[in-house]
């Protein structure tokens, strides 16, 4: 059927209008597309490489597997040690490792692993906290900090710090709780903690051999 001139180009016209009122949410559609077709068509071997989880310490990698247990048992020895020694109500380590993120094809730190020691009787605090990502774990952290920090007539008092590999990356958190009014502050806590990240950083990162000659000295 014959569409008279006048009208195809009315019709075109208000297409033209169309495009330009909606042009935004056109580019966002266009946009959305794209990202879809790419994740469709994006080689099966690099997906599984950016959604696998990544062993970031010795204590996930499967070659080491047999050296865990002589690696746990190294870092609560340490926690008991540094609480003990600080007189703090609890002591704890998480390790990170790199894993899947909600977002398809990126990967982001979560809790691997967690190792505490407390007060006899005490019951353990982390066991709720595997697979929580990282930047989440560090807000709640900063939370107890400037809720109830090293402040004397607060509690719980907390103290903290993250663990490093020697790229820069981190690979997990120790922490000293005191949770009760009886607890006293001796002064050298921070300097203690920062030994004993030292030492949790080794049993995360070093030789079974390297760790055993230092548990020696």
């Amino acid at each position: 059927m014959y569409i008279p001139l006048w009208q195809r180009s009315h019709v075109f016209t208000q297409g033209i209008n169309f495009i330009e009122y909606h042009k935004v949410l056109i580019t966002i559609l266009v946009v959305i597309a794209v990202i879809a077709l790419g994740a469709v068509w994006h080689p099966s071997g690099e997906r599984q490489i950016l959604t696998s989880d990544e062993p970031l310490t010795r204590l996930d990698d499967p070659q080491y597997a047999k050296e865990y247990e002589a690696r746990a048992q190294l870092i609560k020895a340490q926690l008991e040690k540094l609480r003990s020694d600080v007189q703090a109500d609890r002591a704890y380590v998480v390790a990170y490792k790199y894993s899947s993120a909600l977002l398809a094809n990126t990967m982001e730190l979560k809790i691997s692993k967690t190792f505490e020691v407390g007060l006899t009787g005490s019951t353990p605090q982390l066991r709720d906290f595997q697979d929580f990502p990282r930047m989440k774990w560090l807000y709640l952290k900063r939370e107890e900090l400037s809720i109830g920090g090293f402040v004397p007539i607060r509690f719980p008092r907390c103290l903290g710090m993250e663990l490093y590999d020697a790229q820069g990356t981190p690979i997990g958190y120790l922490g000293i709780d005191y949770l009760q009014e009886t607890s006293s502050l001796r002064g050298d806590e921070r300097e203690l903690l920062q030994q004993t990240a030292a030492l949790i950083e080794a049993g995360l990162m070093q030789p079974i051999e390297y760790l055993n000659s230092m548990v020696q000295r």
